[in-house]
């Protein structure tokens, strides 16, 4: 169950305001919710993120063998 509350003012200086108050609660009064079940395939999901996990590990493995493989010691270009 939902509730609206309209502050609205007999004012002649507030005429707009309350007119456009009537009309958004008229308006919001039409709305209809509808409720569903937000349910996800969990299992799927995790395995997907293991599978990319996996293959970020790896390609770090990689990257960092690259690293040691194209760094040139200091003392070796020195001597």
């Amino acid at each position: 169950m939902t509730i609206m509350v309209a502050c609205i003012s007999p004012s002649y200086f507030c005429y707009e305001e309350t007119i456009n108050t009537l009309k958004y609660a008229d308006w919001a009064r039409s709305i209809k919710k509808k409720s569903k079940w937000n349910i996800w395939e969990v299992d799927g999901q995790v395995s997907h993120y293991k599978e990319m996990i996996g293959s970020l590990q790896e390609e770090i493995t990689t990257l960092k063998d690259l690293l040691k493989r194209s760094a040139v010691p200091s003392e070796a270009s020195t001597s």
